[in-house]
């Protein structure tokens, strides 16, 4: 054997299986949390954070979507629209920092920029983290594919 030769010990038919009996229970376990687990995670990293809230993008859109359509944002022939998500972590006060994921209505081009027209979607104390974002924005991610999949339901149940 040489110097730079590392003698590495034969494995058994039966440690080679486990160990691809593993690599393919890994794989095929990854990205598959079902819905409780996602929803669960999410609640508990925005209440991890103390003071966090979560509100539903769902129901602001029911709360926006009158005026919409009565402001011609809407068109009710093609009823599609467009939403902005965007996080931003700021120091308030003190030097707490917060961390807050809003929505926006990007078919109001003319009050796009209007702070009064970002609707605040996440709010928790504390610095931007991707575990943790990643957590929170699962449950988000989840209703708005539902919203796109099933369509949008007003108040009266009408789509």
């Amino acid at each position: 054997m040489e110097a730079n030769e590392i003698s590495l010990p034969l494995q058994t038919d039966q440690q080679v299986k486990k160990v691809f009996e593993f690599q393919i229970i890994m794989k095929l376990n990854v990205n598959k949390e079902n819905i409780k687990e996602i929803k669960y995670k999410a609640k508990a990293a925005v209440q991890a954070c103390d003071k966090g809230e979560q509100r539903n993008v769902v129901d602001i859109l029911k709360y926006l979507i009158y005026g919409l359509i009565e402001r011609k944002i809407l068109d009710v022939i093609n009823p599609k629209i467009h939403l902005r998500i965007s996080d931003d972590g700021r120091n308030v006060g003190q030097k707490v920092k917060q961390v807050m994921i809003t929505c926006s209505i990007l078919d109001d081009i003319d009050n796009l920029y209007q702070p009064e027209n970002h609707y605040t979607i996440v709010l928790y104390p504390g610095v931007k983290k991707y575990e943790t974002l990643n957590n929170i924005l699962k449950s988000l991610a989840m209703k708005l594919r539902k919203l796109k999949e099933e369509g949008f339901k007003d108040n009266q149940n009408i789509k």
